[in-house]
């Protein structure tokens, strides 16, 4: 059964993982991007175990940014 009080499902949980995936580079009118494309996959449970899954451009500072908010990185995937 579904925690619906007044307020909704509450956040239980936040992971990130980084990746990198594939793309082939393309010469565009910014010159020759890299031969792959950084991704950073957001994971976020509620306290009834609903789920949602997004995927949000990455590099070095928004995954950082996360970090220091306080969102676990999953290592190892």
């Amino acid at each position: 059964m579904r925690n619906l009080s007044k307020h909704g499902p509450r956040i239980q949980e936040v992971r990130i993982t980084p990746i990198a995936i594939t793309d082939p580079p393309l010469l565009n009118a910014a010159g020759l991007h890299a031969p792959y494309a950084l991704r950073t996959v957001m994971e976020i449970v509620t306290d009834d175990g609903i789920s949602g899954i997004s995927e949000i451009p990455g590099n070095a500072a928004i995954n950082e940014a996360l970090a220091s908010a306080g969102v676990p990185r999953e290592t190892g995937v």
